[in-house]
């Protein structure tokens, strides 16, 4: 079942419960760990909701377990079934010229005659100076700072774009450990995702304690949208999980994450972008 801890995601495997039922959450020994269920058919833990080109899953596997080596954020995988991946502009820069018309004349005197009178020099000059223009900002309207950083892939409110949303996630928790950055996750998912929150923890910790992952931990295998209903949007992402370094800011290690695989079932909502409401953990 999914831990506290300071060093990370791990994948591991617990045992396996018959029927329909879910799968403790916690409640019973205090852990917050997200809510696991067995599918059965189509029996869930809610009337399940009529499905819009839901894609199938394959039948699950034996579970195995795997265990993070070090006291981290252990993942729980339980079994879920499987399901077959598919297929400023530059600104001109403009320079004034400024031009400097100059005119002089001089007159000259006789060799013959009375000693010749001498005039003064007259000199004329003018100078036009021409004024560089002005250029005005053109105000650039706010973006959503969140929706800045999500790919474009990642934004429309469609099967294609919630998978891809879901591959962006789990990107970005990658981002949060290995430069100890909470603010990657920050905006992509609501309080309600427990597991969510506990990844921006994590992140956090790692700020505190001044260390983090030395390379990404989690690659995604595959996604794909196996609910896409009006009052449901679920993608369930298969994900590797390598064996990396936490290292502190010499470059030492503290400790160590193990290899696992598993999947991941990201239940989205889309509110001007897609956010994740809740992430649970199945193996694979």
């Amino acid at each position: 079942m999914l831990r506290t801890g300071a060093w990370g995601p791990a994948l591991a495997v617990d045992g396996l419960r018959g029927g329909c039922e879910p799968v403790d959450e916690g409640r019973g020994s205090g852990c917050d760990c997200a809510k696991i269920m067995r599918p059965c058919g189509t029996n869930r833990d809610a009337p399940s909701p009529k499905h819009q080109h839901a894609r199938p899953g394959p039948t699950p596997r034996s579970a195995e377990r795997l265990r993070d080596l070090h006291e981290g954020m252990p993942m729980t995988f339980a079994d879920h079934g499987s399901v077959p991946p598919r297929a400023r502009r530059a600104l001109p820069y403009a320079a004034s010229v400024v031009a400097l018309l100059v005119a002089a004349g001089c007159t000259s005197g006789s060799p013959q005659g009375p000693p010749p009178s001498t005039a003064p020099l007259t000199t004329s000059s003018s100078a036009t100076t021409t004024a560089a223009p002005t250029t005005t900002a053109t105000p650039t309207p706010s973006v959503d700072p969140v929706i800045a950083k999500i790919p474009a892939a990642a934004r429309p409110e469609t099967m294609a774009g919630g998978e891809a949303f879901a591959r962006f996630y789990i990107a970005q928790v990658n981002q949060a450990y290995t430069t100890a950055d909470p603010g990657a996750l920050r905006g992509l998912s609501t309080q309600a995702c427990k597991t969510c929150e506990q990844f921006v923890a994590t992140a956090a910790k790692f700020r505190e304690d001044g260390v983090h992952h030395d390379s990404p931990s989690l690659k995604v295998t595959s996604a794909t949208a196996t609910t896409f209903a009006a009052n449901r949007r679920e993608v369930t992402a298969f994900v590797n999980q390598a064996a990396v370094r936490v290292v502190d800011g010499g470059g030492k290690a503290v400790s160590r994450t193990s290899e696992a695989k598993g999947a991941f079932l990201l239940t989205l909502a889309f509110d001007s972008h897609w956010r994740v409401t809740r992430l649970q953990t199945a193996k694979s």
